[in-house]
């Protein structure tokens, strides 16, 4: 849904109404008799109706571009279903169809953002042996992320679990007594989160860490990494009793790369529910 001029244009008349009536009401009676209060009272009152309108303004517009989401993910899950009434171990465009199922939800969320928003598949590879440490992989991307982004064996790092908080949270927290619907992660101001590990930080960040006054806005300024915004969910079944470590295949990651891109209350439901959909597909694959 594009943006109506209209909305704000009306936002504008009516501040300039009311600015104009407090100026009428000045020159008229407030000064002249006393009543400063009452001036300061309403330039307040209408400094406040203004900012709560624009973030209900800008929240319900971008919501209601929800219902433009689901041709999108539709085609996410066609794509799925598709590799289901294949022969999925045999066939040549796996790698093909994942990242066209990437594509189709970083489309979506596209839509509602009016930026792209980075989709992808971390597959989980498990050591062996008592210390074993276990790993990310990005197996693949959407199309736009793949031109820029590293994936698949063009990674020159190695990504360990336990140096990315958002995948050890979920690791961690997975399991038979686990509260599944907070098996998640969800941030929206990743500059700000300073207990935020990624492995693609280096481990001098942030710098001036001394400069506690200014840090939080050396943090924004300076950000080393393509995102600011991220959501990280399982890729488990979204129904099943049973939600142990050792079943875990994977994540399913989006991002962007601005702040407060993500609604909480809606975005990670439907990651959950595409998560479950790649599930089998997943554990086939490893």
């Amino acid at each position: 849904m594009k943006k109506s001029i209209g909305d704000y244009l009306v936002l504008i008349l009516s501040i300039i109404c009311n600015v104009l009536s407090i100026i009428v009401f000045v020159g008229n009676y407030g000064l002249y008799n006393g009543n400063k209060r009452i001036v300061i009272f309403l330039g307040v009152t209408t400094l406040f109706y203004f900012t709560f309108n624009i973030y209900l303004l800008l929240k319900y517009r971008k919501r209601s571009r929800y219902i433009n989401i689901f041709e999108e993910l539709n085609i996410g899950f066609s794509i799925m279903h598709s590799m289901e009434r294949d022969d999925f171990e045999n066939s040549n465009n796996v790698y093909d169809n994942f990242q066209r199922f990437c594509t189709s939800i970083s489309n979506a969320f596209s839509k509602i953002n009016g930026h792209h928003c980075g989709v992808c598949i971390k597959i989980l590879k498990r050591g062996y042996g008592k210390n074993a440490r276990p790993q990310v992989l990005t197996y693949c991307r959407d199309e736009k992320s793949a031109l820029t982004r590293p994936v698949g064996n063009c990674e020159r790092s190695e990504h360990w679990l336990d140096k990315n908080s958002d995948f050890d949270f979920i690791y961690n927290n997975s399991g038979s007594n686990s509260k599944t619907d907070q098996l998640y992660f969800f941030a929206n101001f990743l500059p700000w989160k300073y207990n935020y590990n990624n492995t693609r930080l280096d481990k001098e960040w942030p710098p001036f860490k001394s400069i506690k006054g200014l840090n939080i806005i050396i943090r924004q300024l300076l950000w080393p990494l393509t995102y600011r915004s991220t959501i990280v969910v399982p890729i488990f079944p979204l129904f099943a009793n049973e939600k142990a470590q050792e079943k875990l295949g994977g994540f399913l990651c989006i991002d962007s790369p601005k702040n407060i891109a993500f609604d909480k209350k809606y975005d990670i439901e439907i990651l959950k529910g595409l998560a479950d959909g790649i599930y089998n597909k997943i554990r086939k694959l490893k």
